[in-house]
């Protein structure tokens, strides 16, 4: 089987098609669960909790943000940025739950 580039299925994504496009959501899931089992281990996060959430998200960040991308760097690499900073709002917003459900004040700068 002929491998595609992510560049070219990007391209061909933006452009409408969707057999690329099916290709690109396939690479985009797994590009997330590594960069998941990666942040786990590195951080000793609970992924299990977090997995589905943080893959919607992300794969909703991307599908959307598709022609904004200008291949400035690798496409994995985009996602793993976005995967990252996915995880840190997921973070943040566990850390006011849990603090405002305990009666402290939220101090949000």
């Amino acid at each position: 089987m002929l491998k595609i580039s992510d560049e070219n299925l990007v391209t061909a994504a933006v452009n409408a098609d969707i057999e690329a496009l099916e290709m690109l959501e396939d690479r985009i899931r797994s590009g997330i669960h590594v960069s998941l089992e990666r942040f786990a281990q590195q951080y000793g996060l609970d992924i299990e909790v977090m997995a589905p959430q943080i893959l919607i998200e992300v794969q909703q960040q991307v599908l959307t943000g598709l022609h904004k991308y200008r291949f400035v760097c690798p496409f994995q690499e985009w996602v793993r940025r976005l995967t990252y900073r996915a995880v840190i709002r997921y973070n943040n917003r566990q850390f006011r739950r849990a603090r405002k459900s305990k009666g402290g004040n939220v101090v949000l700068n």
